[in-house]
C-alpha cells in the first residue's frame, strides 16, 4: 500500500488532482475509452482475438451498464486527472461482491501505476457501498498478492460419459494444456 499511496502523490504532483469515482458519472463515454484502452492493452500483450474486439462483447457491456438490476449491477470506476481518463474498471456488483473484469489504464501514466492506485480507491470506498468482497478472478500476479487477504484454489474437472463425453474430455484437455504451456 506505502508504494502505491507514494506513487499517488507524485501523479498527484505530476499533474495535478486526481478524481476518483466508484460508478462514472459519464458511463457511456467513459466504457467507450475503456474500451478503447483495453483493446491497445490486448494488442501490446499479445491477445488480439480478446473478446472487447468483437462488438457483439462491447454491446453487451454497454447493455448491462444501462440496464441495472437490483441484483446485479454493472459498475464502471473512473480515475481521472483533468479531464483525462488515466484509470478505469467495469465490473459486475452481485450480492455484495465486485467482481473485477476490466481494469485499465492509459499507457502514458504506467510509472505510476494507475491501476493499483484506482483498485486502491476502489478498495477504500467498497465497504461504504455495500461491497464485502472483491473477486479479481483466477491467476496470480503480484499485485493481486499484495492486495489481498484471502485466496481460494480451484481445481477444473470434468466428467464425461459416452462417445459424445470422451471427445469433448479429449478437446478440453488438449486446450488446458495449450492453456498452460502458455503460462
Amino acid at each position: 500500500m506505502g508504494d502505491t499511496e507514494r506513487r499517488e502523490r507524485k501523479l498527484v504532483k505530476d499533474y495535478g488532482a486526481l478524481t476518483f469515482r466508484l460508478r462514472s458519472d459519464r458511463p457511456r463515454e467513459d466504457l467507450e475509452e475503456l474500451i478503447r484502452l483495453k483493446r491497445a492493452q490486448y494488442l501490446r500483450t499479445g491477445h488480439p482475438g480478446a473478446p472487447l474486439f468483437d462488438e457483439r462483447y462491447a454491446g453487451l457491456l454497454q447493455h448491462l451498464l444501462d440496464n441495472p438490476s437490483p441484483s446485479c449491477e454493472s459498475v464502471l470506476s473512473t480515475l481521472t486527472v483533468g479531464s483525462h481518463l488515466v484509470a478505469a474498471h467495469l465490473g459486475m456488483v452481485a450480492n455484495g461482491v465486485l467482481h473485477y473484469w476490466f481494469p485499465v489504464y492509459d499507457e502514458a501514466f504506467s510509472a505510476y501505476s494507475p491501476g493499483r492506485i484506482l483498485f486502491r480507491q476502489v478498495l477504500l470506498a467498497a465497504s461504504g457501498q455495500g461491497i464485502r468482497t472483491i473477486d479479481r478472478g483466477e491467476g496470480d500476479t503480484q499485485a493481486k498478492r499484495d492486495f489481498a487477504t484471502e485466496s481460494h484454489l480451484y481445481f477444473r474437472g470434468l466428467v464425461s460419459t459416452g462417445m459424445q463425453g470422451r471427445l469433448l474430455e479429449w478437446a478440453q484437455r488438449v486446450e488446458w494444456r495449450l492453456t498452460n504451456q502458455s503460462r
